[in-house]
């Protein structure tokens, strides 16, 4: 009874009233694949987003290369934006984005939060903002020192590992003077992580610090401590955010060029040093950074490395013990040349070259084994990068005549294999858009730093051709779908032998007034190893997923959620999950937020994934697998304009199993109720 009551809540809040505004963050996750991988991919981009709402870009004054910060933007319409500005001078109002063709409703209110209209002699402003949370459960872990010993599955082997209390916090300065200087220190803890203690010395666990000047004269940025960067398409360097497949038919063929300041202690990807770009003539800009900064390695017998890791946790011993262990330094440089002409049925072409170099204190040997032979179990891991040296070459490339798009990068490592990824946009006069985008990666082919379009995970071992169609079949009517294929020649984890994916996408969204709807389905074929017998085979499996989401914005903001899937391997699995959620501004300085979700599925493989509100700085995307239900409450309260607080209460059940998650981290219970509080500080 209590299953169909969830049931009927979910669908009836289809027919409330909803908010006034789209939710940038909902826009986000409209880009981006429901996989794991896509999830990192959120998280990171989030983080950098909100720091860009808080400090937003000059529409008048942002250049190409800063606009290509913004997820969902293509290469054609950023070349749109700048020439518009060019051709008919400053724009009074982001409104006035409506003009551009491409630049729907939903996608100016998304800009709005990232680029502003500021007066032409704008008095400088310093601001300061201070960001104090922290989450605190109601329950115990398994490797919490306060952890029960016993339990009714017998002895806690794992009680008392962890080094630190069960509290998560974290700390968030910022400084921004004007619109071309910003400061940023963030500090976190990590729940079980010592603090002050324990080999904490300096209190929190991991840090993250920057200084950023950006747009003076001819230096567009310079960047002092943390950051992230990108050249080209990403062969060589990208430990930006990236985009999935459904994102990439709103940017397919970006080509950018850029370093951005990194404010998140949680991940271990960032660049540490001296970052600067400079426009040395009109057309001609430079590049360069230098590295250095410690790193997490699980290490062999012999002290070299078997895998450099960049989880971030340190709360058991084995994983202090890994805490920087090893030390790579990398520097790189990119020089371009944007010979774009602004004149409307000219060509516009750019070009550019790159270069990076890292090296480490320990050499890297993934396949190490006392017998000097590579166990079957790892052949997957034989052609991963070795050594501790490794350099890589590319050169990055467009053209645009009219509404023909070209967009590439080939690249080369020290051992001299290749890789290539080249992108081609036709917006024809039918209001559709055709995109197709080639990758070869040889598998033998390395970049530490390398980020780009793939089925997998890196730019490595695939071949692949992905073939998109974006269709405004009126207004308010977008029909989106996509094709991608793609052959992995070498072994991959769980897959002895070469193999193949297919994965196909169709999507239909529809605006009418407040109303927003959209219906997705998408399947998938993969291979992996399956023992059947006793035999090891390579098996295919098909992977069904059908997803529904309905928006309301108006006085209130509702988001409803319907997702079901089966997938076929050696058995067949199912899932579903029905979420709901709505926010309303009670008064002027007060929001409430509610989340309900009820989910079933056979297994972890047939897991689903919704959106849920979370902290300022915090992604709220999650997985769920098994049976139960999910609940969360957020409350946000502006007590004045300097002093923003906000509380979330978040309750899971699960109604398949007495016992949440494994090892240290496992709960004794069928259900965990967590508490978030959070400070902001304006001054």
């Amino acid at each position: 009874m209590k299953h169909w009551v969830i049931v009927f809540l979910l669908a009836m809040g289809c027919y409330a009233a909803g908010a006034q505004t789209q939710d940038w963050e909902q826009y986000l996750t409209e880009i981006y694949e429901n996989e794991d991988e896509a999830v990192v991919q959120q998280e990171e981009a989030y983080e950098h987003l909100t720091e860009l709402a808080r400090q937003p870009l000059d529409i008048n004054r942002v250049g190409a290369e800063d606009l290509m910060q913004i997820p969902g933007l293509s290469q054609t319409l950023i070349d749109d934006i700048i020439v518009y500005r060019e051709r008919y001078g400053r724009l009074r109002s982001i409104e006035e984005l409506a003009m551009i063709k491409g630049v729907d409703r939903r996608l100016r209110l998304y800009l709005s939060c990232f680029l502003r209209v500021y007066e032409e002699k704008e008095k400088t402003h310093i601001g300061h903002e201070v960001t104090l949370t922290m989450q605190t459960p109601t329950y115990y872990r398994a490797g919490d020192r306060k952890a029960p010993p016993r339990t009714y599955l017998g002895k806690n082997k794992y009680a008392g590992k962890y080094l630190g209390d069960p509290v998560q916090h974290s700390v968030r300065y910022s400084l921004t003077v004007g619109r071309n200087v910003a400061f940023n220190l963030t500090g976190r803890k990590s729940a079980g992580e010592p603090f002050f203690s324990n080999g904490n010395g300096w209190g929190y666990d991991q840090y993250a610090f920057n200084v950023s000047l950006r747009n003076v004269g001819r230096l567009r940025q310079v960047i002092a401590g943390q950051f992230r960067g990108q050249f080209g398409m990403g062969l060589i360097l990208n430990n930006n955010f990236t985009i999935g497949k459904q994102g990439m038919l709103s940017a397919v063929g970006r080509n950018m060029t850029t370093f951005t300041p990194h404010s998140s202690a949680s991940d271990s990807k960032h660049l540490q040093g001296l970052a600067a770009s400079v426009d040395i003539t009109k057309h001609l800009s430079l590049s360069a950074f230098f590295s250095w900064r410690r790193i997490d390695a699980t290490l062999n017998a012999d002290s070299t490395i078997s895998t450099i890791l960049t989880s971030g946790y340190h709360r058991t011993e084995n994983e202090m013990g890994k805490k920087d262990n090893s030390s790579i330094t990398t520097v790189g440089v990119h020089a371009g040349y944007d010979n774009t002409l602004r004149a409307k049925g000219k060509l516009q072409w750019g070009v550019g070259a790159s270069a990076v170099h890292s090296s480490l204190n320990r050499k890297i040997n993934p396949t190490f084994s006392k017998s000097g032979t590579v166990s079957q179990g790892k052949m997957y891991r034989l052609h991963y990068p070795r050594g501790d040296r490794f350099w890589n070459i590319s050169a990055d490339y467009r053209i645009r005549w009219r509404e023909l798009s070209f967009n590439g990068e080939t690249a080369m490592d020290g051992e001299g294999n290749p890789a290539t990824i080249n992108s081609l946009t036709w917006v024809s006069p039918w209001s559709v858009t055709f995109m197709a985008l080639q990758r070869y990666y040889s598998y033998q082919y390395n970049a530490l730093y390398g980020s780009s379009f793939s089925d997998g995970s890196s730019v490595k071992n695939e071949s692949g051709l992905y073939l998109g169609v974006q269709w405004n079949v009126r207004r308010g009517l977008v029909i989106d779908a996509y094709t991608d294929i793609a052959y992995f020649p070498w072994y991959k984890y769980l897959v002895s032998n070469s193999s193949y994916s297919w994965d196909n996408s169709l999507m239909g969204t529809l605006e009418r007034g407040n109303w927003s709807l959209s219906l997705r389905y998408r399947m998938k074929m993969k291979q992996r190893d399956k023992t059947v017998d006793g035999v090891k085979r390579l098996l295919t499996r098909y992977d069904h997923r059908l997803r529904l989401v309905a928006l309301y914005n108006n006085r209130w903001n509702l988001r409803t959620q319907v997702e079901g899937c089966t997938l076929s391997f050696d058995e067949k699995k199912k899932g579903c999950i029905l979420s709901q959620s709505a926010s309303c501004r009670i008064v002027s300085r007060m929001e409430l937020y509610a989340f309900v979700a009820y989910f079933d599925t056979d297994d972890y493989d047939s897991r689903l994934y919704t959106y849920e509100r979370g902290m300022k700085y915090s992604f709220g995307s999650a997985s769920y697998y098994g049976n139960g239900t999910r609940l969360a409450l957020l409350a946000q309260c502006r007590l004045s304009p300097f002093l923003t607080m906000q509380g979330k209460v978040s309750h899971t059940r699960y109604f398949d199993r007495n016992t949440i998650g494994t090892a240290e981290r496992m709960i004794f219970s069928n259900h965990c109720t967590d508490i978030d509080l959070q400070v902001v500080m304006k001054l």
